[in-house]
């Protein structure tokens, strides 16, 4: 096994870690002590490997000049917000409700950003797009909501949805079935597969389906 091979396994087999926490999980529902419902826990099927952007990236963007740190913004969303199929700013079935993506907060010397809304003071610089994009890349596994609205990182061209995304990072979704292999026992009790949930449409009725669970 390669070393690249190596390091993607282990990335695997950290994401797949159940979370320990002060609460109780049933079968593929996590509840907390104050009772939210999470699927497996906060840090859901790719918590572990969607972390590691974070140091990883501001690494990458700090020796290629620019100075600041990036930190985390979210990864899991609670399934009661993940399933909202009526609020036009949320996707039902986001991918955040299974810890399959990350939000992150950009603290970059010289920009402007207190939130997503200042996501436009970061995305008109090409070069600092170039490198999320030449990064992302190297990676293999990782989508940037960059890439999305018709814009083209690769020449640091960011505009429409990408602008708005600019925070977002998400596992590729032919990536998605590794991270359910280890729970295919509950997924089968429940009535689904894990190589189809790789997307908000098909996520959606796990979602409602664990919310059924008393």
């Amino acid at each position: 096994m390669g070393r690249l091979a190596r390091k993607k396994r282990l990335l695997i087999e950290e994401a797949n870690k159940r979370l320990i926490e002060e609460g109780n999980r049933k079968g593929l529902l996590y509840t907390s002590s104050s009772g939210s419902k999470y699927l497996l826990g906060r840090n859901g099927l790719a918590g572990g490997r969607l972390k590691n952007i974070i140091p990883e990236l501001q690494q990458y963007l700090n020796s290629n000049g620019y100075s600041g740190t990036l930190s985390l913004d979210g990864v899991v969303r609670e399934l009661n917000d993940a399933a909202i199929t009526n609020d036009p700013d949320r996707q039902g079935g986001s991918l955040h409700g299974a810890g399959l993506a990350i939000d992150i907060e950009f603290n970059i010397e010289g920009k402007k950003w207190g939130s997503i809304k200042d996501n436009k003071n970061l995305s008109t610089d090409t070069k600092l797009n170039k490198l999320i994009w030449n990064w992302v890349k190297s990676q293999g596994d990782i989508l940037w909501g960059g890439e999305w609205g018709g814009s083209n990182p690769e020449e640091g061209i960011i505009k429409g949805r990408g602008v708005t995304e600019y925070h977002h990072f998400e596992i590729k979704s032919d990536e998605v079935s590794k991270y359910w292999q280890p729970y295919g026992t509950e997924l089968t009790e429940l009535g689904f597969d894990g190589s189809e949930l790789n997307t908000p449409k098909q996520l959606l009725p796990l979602y409602q389906k664990l919310l059924e669970i008393k």
